[in-house]
């Protein structure tokens, strides 16, 4: 009976030229020792090699083996391969790999695996069948100017050690529709620059036309808006069963670690979900699906949905966020841990277990039109600290001032700094330690309008539910007292 591996195979070396239409190779794919991992029943270690309209089944390791040169597949099935459709690697003779419309199927570990720096081009392919699906991008450096498209899932990591990588100089573009699953416990390291856009202009047209003496290309250009997800391996409901366990397991927050961006790495998220992220073995500190180490992060239209302790984490840096809603994270929606700058406008904020956010005092924290909902606590909770420069809080989601601490630790207007607390804001104090402290040479200016009661300014509180919603999300438990919160102290010279 014929067998997996039963024979090695064709290996094309540099400078050779390959060229399959119509051919079916099965049951290659033999190696030499069984320490050997990467194999196929073809190789390219650095020729030429093109397939179309073919079928590759039965291999011992992969139908197709990419390790040098350049490679063109369309139309092509991988059949029932013991490991992988596809098996990529690189050396330093190593070209793109171009892999177009074709389809995988009933393979144990995934449809492919695409090794660092790969030049990995895909689009239009399909999966099917039992096993374990999406092509797994394993730990290392992306290749510089790598686009994701959607279609298979692309599966981030082989394990609990693994990281995708990429590095200043970079950049990876996820287009429209694309989704990125990642295997419990791996991430993504971001130095270069990330632009994920679940909408984009794309040009269509003949380019043809002129302009004056000069021609120039006339293109019509058309819209394509879909998500794009970031999501966990156990998440069937967007790509499939990836994994290929059927309903044994389900995605839950803290799946898989998170997305960290560097100092002079940039994220840009537009229409994107994500889901299910946030576990880190490190200090909780750190937790967060987006971890904002000293990079730029902006985030347009998204989703954040399920995570562990927080969605975003803020640690130096830049996030812009607009018109995108937080919901169901454990802890808080954001958690900024000091200094950097946050920005929020028209979001949502539903159902989080501490607060829609936390902001550490010394961020630069900027906010207008934010609207919180659902059970759970609610308000940005502002942490003990001197407040950066210059601060201006906004009506909407009410702020809380941090409680719970030691007597000498409390909210501090700075020397030569301004809070100004604007018209319709509501202030809640947590509990009986919580106060607002104006040093000397700091300024509180609390700008309210006494002709609409919408427009006062409201210092209460935490368990005061009339102003600002239950924020302390125990319903009717607990009401408000003289003596719940201490209030505002203002030193000599503020």
């Amino acid at each position: 009976m014929p067998g997996a591996g039963n024979f090695q195979g064709i290996t094309f070396g540099a400078g050779s030229t390959g060229n399959f239409s119509y051919v079916v190779g099965q049951y290659g794919g033999a190696v030499t020792s069984s320490t050997i991992l990467v194999s196929g029943i073809i190789r390219n270690g650095g020729g030429t090699v093109s397939v179309a309209n073919s079928e590759f089944k039965y291999g011992l390791k992969a139908g197709f083996y990419h390790s040098g040169g350049t490679t063109n597949i369309s139309l092509t099935q991988f059949t029932s391969n013991v490991r992988y459709g596809i098996q990529a690697t690189t050396n330093t003779n190593t070209g793109p790999l171009t892999l177009t419309s074709s389809i995988f199927a009933n393979h144990s570990l995934g449809d492919g695996a695409i090794g660092p720096n790969v030049n990995f081009i895909q689009w239009n392919n399909t999966m099917g069948g039992t096993g374990r699906h999406g092509f797994v991008m394993t730990s290392g450096n992306v290749a510089p100017s790598q686009i994701w498209n959607p279609g298979i899932p692309y599966v981030g990591g082989l394990n609990s050690l693994s990281s995708i990588t990429v590095p200043a100089g970079a950049t990876l573009t996820i287009n429209p529709g694309t989704i990125v699953k990642f295997e419990s416990g791996s991430a993504m390291d971001l130095s270069g620059t990330l632009l994920a856009r679940g909408s984009t202009f794309t040009p269509y047209g003949s380019g043809g036309g002129a302009v004056g003496l000069n021609r120039i290309p006339l293109y019509s250009y058309q819209l394509i808006v879909a998500p794009i997800h970031f999501t966990s391996i156990h998440d069937d409901t967007v790509g499939g069963d990836t994994n290929g366990n059927g309903a044994a397991t389900s995605p839950a927050a803290g799946d898989y670690q998170n997305i960290s961006v560097n100092t002079g790495g940039h994220g840009t998220f537009e229409n994107v979900q994500v889901r299910y992220g946030g576990a880190d073995s490190s200090s909780p500190q750190w937790y967060g699906t987006i971890r904002v180490l000293g990079g730029i992060v902006d985030i347009i239209s998204s989703q954040f949905i399920s995570n562990f302790h927080q969605a975003l984490y803020l640690n130096l840096g830049t996030i812009f966020v607009s018109n995108s809603q937080f919901s169901n994270n454990t802890d808080y929606g954001i958690y900024s841990i000091g200094g950097g700058t946050l920005t929020l406008f028209s979001n949502s904020f539903v159902n989080h277990g501490q607060g829609d956010a936390f902001i550490a005092a010394s961020t630069n924290f900027v906010q207008m039109s934010n609207a919180s909902s659902g059970p759970g606590r609610h308000g940005f909770v502002i942490g003990w600290g001197t407040l950066a420069p210059n601060q201006f809080w906004h009506r909407g989601i009410p702020y809380v001032v941090q409680g719970g601490g030691f007597a000498l630790e409390t909210v501090r207007v700075g020397s030569g700094s301004t809070l100004t607390i604007r018209l319709g804001t509501v202030v809640k104090f947590q509990d009986n330690l919580s106060r607002i402290s104006v040093d000397t040479g700091g300024t509180l200016r609390i700008q309210g309008n006494a002709a609409s009661v919408s427009q006062r300014v409201y210092l209460t509180s935490y368990r005061d539910d009339t102003v600002g919603g239950d924020t302390n999300g125990d319903g009717n438990a607990t009401s408000p007292a003289p003596n719940n919160y201490q209030g505002i102290d203002f030193q000599n010279g503020s």
